[in-house]
Order: C-alpha cells, then structure tokens, then sequence
C-alpha cells in the first residue's frame, strides 16, 4: 500500500504494534484476507490493490497551494 500510495495503512509501515492502530482496519482485513486466500500471492495482492477505486483516483489536489490534502494524493 506505501509502495503504490505514499503512505502505508500503518504509518510507520514497520510497526505493526497493537498501538500503532492502522488508519483503515477494514481495508487492510480485506487485504489480508485476499492475501491469504491467494497462497500469498504477492502479484496477485498488488492487482488487487490497483483494481481499487482509490488507486485509480486523481493525484491532483484541490487546494492550489497543496497544503489542505497533502496525504490525499501521491
């Protein structure tokens, strides 16, 4: 998820600890889950991601300074 989005859902990606809360718990369940079921398939979970509506959204920030949604986009 960093790789492609700039920031991990668990920001440091590297701390995993109870807390160290992810900021999306569903997705990354799902991601897990996908993961998983996939024999831990690593090309499958990136399509995954990639086939997900906010992979395919804009880079472009609304704010013309860029300060408002500095984490909204890459």
């Amino acid at each position: 998820w960093a790789s492609l989005f700039g920031r991990g859902l668990v920001n440091p990606v590297d701390d995993m600890a109870g807390a160290n809360a992810p900021s999306h718990p569903e997705v990354l369940t799902i991601l897990a889950d996908e993961f998983r079921a996939s024999g831990f398939d690593r090309s499958h979970l990136v399509r995954c991601m990639c086939a997900t509506r906010a992979y395919g959204r804009t880079s472009k920030g609304a704010d013309p300074a860029g300060e408002a949604d500095r984490y909204a986009r890459m």
